[in-house]
């Protein structure tokens, strides 16, 4: 993520951005589209195997699910990008799903918040 806004940065430092044209930011987007979903997918991934191996309800399948949508819509708004209207329409609802998915993230933070504090407690009452 730093080294994409590095080279975003140092691309519109320079001129580079404007004179190449948008093709450059869609590969760019694409890019850190491709790495950012692999990274959140590895996530969800893991919130899904600590639940099932602490036997512990984490909400995984609810934060899988707003994942999806999130990268679906995520995709789509750097595809429809070429048709501004439309365009407009599904980043805002492109953003409206990323922020679901990171309501549903921040409730899964919590829920395992409590089962480490449950287990701290049980451990100290033995």
């Amino acid at each position: 993520m730093i080294v994409y806004s590095l080279v975003t940065y140092v691309l519109d430092l320079i001129g580079v951005s404007y004179s190449a044209g948008p093709l450059l930011g869609i590969i760019l987007g694409v890019i850190y589209m491709g790495v950012s979903l692999y990274i959140s997918y590895n996530i969800v991934t893991a919130v899904r195997e600590i639940e099932e191996a602490e036997a512990q309800t984490l909400n995984s399948e609810s934060l899988f699910n707003a994942w999806i949508l999130s990268a679906l819509f995520g995709a789509l708004s750097l595809i429809i990008l070429l048709v501004p209207l439309l365009g407009i329409f599904v980043i805002v609802v492109a953003f409206v799903f990323a922020i679901n998915y990171l309501v549903k993230f921040y409730r899964t933070k919590n829920l395992f918040n409590e089962i480490q504090w449950d287990t701290i407690n049980s451990e100290d009452g033995n």
